[in-house]
């Protein structure tokens, strides 16, 4: 094989081998923005706080945070979860969402079962 024939071939596998690593490079970028980029939002002091019942399921829970509007991009939370493997023991509780919270924290927050305590006064003592 001629020098010249060989440069080409070395040249088409290095093209190759940058090309391959840009596509994994740009993978894993879209995989860290959509566990990592902040997804919840809440704008309201009063729909901060996420209450779910005994019994509920990932679905239950998915539909509470869209009444609240609490999530930009519900897909990625739904992707993160699956990754994740959050849906099949949800826990019930009162839980404190904070605005830009990522997919990540908000799973780990409702895997944890770490609920916000209720605040509770009895007046006619």
């Amino acid at each position: 094989m001629s020098t010249k024939r060989r440069r080409t071939i070395l040249r088409w596998m290095w093209a190759g081998v940058f090309v391959l690593l840009m596509v994994i490079g740009g993978i894993g970028y879209v995989a860290y923005e959509r566990i990592y980029q902040p997804n919840v939002e809440v704008a309201d002091h009063n729909r901060n706080f996420l209450l779910i019942p005994t019994g509920a399921d990932f679905d239950d829970v998915i539909n509470l945070l869209h009444e609240k509007k609490a999530l930009k991009d519900e897909a990625s939370f739904r992707w993160t979860a699956g990754r994740m493997k959050y849906g099949s023991d949800v826990k019930p509780g009162r839980y404190k969402l904070r605005s830009g919270m990522s997919n990540r924290e908000l799973v780990q927050l409702l895997r944890s079962g770490r609920q916000t305590p209720v605040k509770l006064v009895f007046n006619n003592i």
